[in-house]
């Protein structure tokens, strides 16, 4: 692995451990309640995170093969992504940070 990626790399662990952590700080009443950013519950915000790490990993796949990134409309996505997830539970959302 070349000193850069290895550097992202251990970066990358350590803001999802410091992450991890807060998540697990989170009392069970409290993940679904609406409002921690807007009307989002941060149970919804787990549902986020996750899918565009998803999409960092592959628009970042894309550069590394010269391939376009096709434009998007943020918007769009993230009203997709919380109707998507809405009806998960908090295990579920934590659970596809994870992956």
């Amino acid at each position: 692995m070349s000193k850069t990626r290895e550097l992202i790399h251990d970066l990358t662990q350590e803001r999802w451990e410091t992450l991890r952590l807060g998540i697990l700080a989170v009392p069970a009443d409290q993940c679904d309640l609406p409002n921690a950013i807007g009307y989002w519950s941060i149970k919804d915000l787990l549902g986020q995170l996750a899918s565009w790490e998803t999409y960092a990993v592959a628009t970042i796949a894309r550069a590394l093969a010269d391939e376009p990134d096709p434009q998007v409309d943020v918007e769009v996505i993230n009203e997709r992504i919380s109707q998507e997830r809405r009806a998960w539970t908090w295990d579920e959302a934590v659970a596809a940070l994870a992956e």
